[in-house]
């Protein structure tokens, strides 16, 4: 039995978790309750949370299961890296050109090293029907837009990379505001608008079930210009 504190919140675990090897039937698993409350995971989430998370499997290889809810929350919004330009590209080759030939006269010259320095962590982790359940939940970049969320989401998969996760289930978005140059978009309050994740399409490809209005203002020709030029958001996933 533990008790603990992570990004500012007390959690409570108990149970038993086998190091390097799943136990079938493994009694009393390792269980995290986390108790109602705020917690501030930096540059990540923060706002209030309340759950109960199981890990079974082993360490190396933990399944995590259970149920969280995240309620009055924000997440923040990372930055998308910037699209090399072709003079930076021919660049990294000339590099890759130079570091390639260096290499090719050292492994001459030396013992080749073990493949297991370079290969990647046996770590992994699983979720096992994850349970993610969203109320008030704020997802904003200011002064680009903020979305208010509600729903619920089961997520399965492993998660070393976004696109293993598996996810099912629809969230309602509730509020929306973008604005846009000089206008101002905001959500068709008369109707559901719908997110709806499914296991085929992936995390970054939820069926958009959604209407925004505005009012659009008379334009001047170099306004016009200027709207037809602008390039993409850094922040736009393809």
């Amino acid at each position: 039995t533990l008790d603990a504190t992570f990004a500012q919140k007390d959690l409570s675990v108990a149970g038993k978790l086998p190091l390097l090897t799943a136990v079938p039937n493994l009694d009393n698993p390792l269980t995290v309750d986390i108790s109602k409350g705020q917690i501030n995971i930096d540059k990540l989430y923060k706002g209030g949370i309340a759950g109960k998370v199981n890990v079974t499997g082993a360490a190396m290889e933990p399944l995590i299961g259970g149920e969280v809810y995240l309620e009055n929350g924000r997440v923040s919004i990372p930055k998308a890296e910037t699209t090399p330009t072709e003079d930076s590209v021919q660049i990294a080759k000339n590099k890759t050109t130079n570091i390639s030939s260096k290499a090719k006269a050292l492994t001459k010259a030396q013992p080749t090293t073990s493949k297991a320095s370079t290969s990647n962590s046996s770590f992994v982790t699983t979720l096992n029907n994850f349970k993610v359940n969203l109320k008030d939940f704020d997802f904003e970049q200011a002064p680009l837009y903020q979305f208010k969320l509600d729903g619920n989401l089961t997520l399965n998969g492993t998660v070393d990379q976004p696109d293993n996760i598996i996810p099912q289930g629809t969230v309602m978005l509730t509020r929306a505001d973008v604005d846009l140059f000089s206008s101002r978009f905001n959500l068709a309050r008369n109707r559901e608008n719908t997110i709806v994740f499914t296991p085929e399409a992936g995390v970054f490809n939820p069926a958009l079930d959604i209407v925004l209005r505005t009012e659009v203002e008379d334009l001047n020709e170099q306004e016009l210009n200027n709207f037809r030029t602008v390039e993409s958001n850094s922040n736009e996933i393809d």
